[in-house]
């Protein structure tokens, strides 16, 4: 199922710009404190890659801790259309830190052309699936036409120097909003969640399998590093919490039987393979250690502990609820 972030995307992708300066800035403060120069650009880079939430991470944890139907999209809907923006944002960060110096015009072309390029492929390409599937009805054929509308779409947007990863989810919202509808029977629809959440399981483990062997590559981490790693944990807490309440302040002041609903989201706000994906791609940087290692103790915690205690904060979140 792709969910969507409804009218709240704008403030999603809002959020992955707050969340990345926060983290950059707080990162680069926390290196200071440690007596390391890093670079403020490369503390960025860092704030991209931890930006997002991860939705395959979200999506399983959501399904069985009980939360309403509407939040579940609220937050597998954000982490969905959040990753297609931070690539774009993690590349701008990425080409200043290497030393491209782009400019703050060049800099807006890029995310015009990139970010609605996307939109407009992802759209594209995703009518034309839906309406291939709403005149036949194999799910096998179907199976591999979403195989086909998702690397098109992507191959397509890289080609033209758009978004792969927006033009992807864009495809896939339509298909999976309308498409599951109206062009897909119940035997297709049970087949296709089966296939792609099978590819999920394979691409997220081979992802932290090969972070793994680039952590066991590197050099005896230094104390300065590992002192940095502890602070990010709860900055990326705390920039999680801020992001969301910054983006939705009119809301929580209009409401504020909503603040549980904004605990649950800042401590389900769960990083995995995207940042993991992203950390990998940063090349042969000097800086690549530090932001494997920091990288890596950030999205096992979330998983490992926020993960694992999700369901609690859920139950406490609700109690207080009765209480007040």
């Amino acid at each position: 199922m792709f969910p969507r972030c409804g009218p709240a995307r704008s403030r999603c992708s809002a959020g992955v710009v707050i969340a990345t300066a926060l983290f950059g800035l707080g990162i680069y403060f926390a290196f200071g404190l440690a007596g390391v120069k890093m670079p403020l650009s490369w503390s960025l880079v860092l704030g991209a890659i931890l930006a997002p939430t991860d939705p395959v991470a979200v999506g399983t944890i959501l399904s069985r801790v009980g939360l309403s139907k509407k939040l579940q999209a609220v937050m597998a809907g954000e982490s969905l259309f959040n990753d297609g923006v931070t690539v774009v944002l993690f590349q701008t960060a990425l080409s200043y830190a290497v030393g491209a110096h782009p400019t703050f015009g060049s800099i807006s072309v890029d995310l015009v052309r990139e970010i609605g390029g996307g939109v407009i492929i992802g759209a594209g390409s995703g009518w034309i699936g839906y309406m291939a599937m709403k005149r036949i009805d194999d799910y096998p054929l179907e199976i591999t036409m979403s195989l086909a509308v998702a690397s098109g779409s992507y191959a397509l947007a890289n080609g033209l120097g758009a978004s792969g990863p927006i033009a992807v989810v864009l495809a896939g919202l339509l298909i999976g909003s309308r498409g599951r509808r109206q062009a897909m029977s119940e035997r297709t629809r049970r087949n296709l969640a089966l296939f792609w959440s099978v590819i999920d399981e394979i691409l997220n483990s081979l992802l932290f399998l090969l972070i793994g062997f680039e952590m066991l590559g590197l050099a005896r981490l230094e104390s300065s590093t590992l002192f940095v790693m502890a602070l990010a944990i709860p900055l990326g807490l705390l920039v999680r919490a801020t992001s969301i309440i910054g983006t939705a302040l009119w809301l929580h002041t209009r409401n504020p039987n909503r603040w549980p609903a904004i605990v649950v989201l800042s401590w389900g706000g769960l990083r995995g393979a995207v940042s993991v994906a992203l950390a990998l791609s940063t090349g042969s940087s000097e800086w690549k250690s530090e932001l494997l290692a920091i990288c890596y103790a950030v999205v096992v915690f979330s998983i490992v502990v926020q993960g694992l205690t999700l369901e609690r904060v859920v139950r406490l979140t609700r109690l207080k609820d009765e209480v007040e």
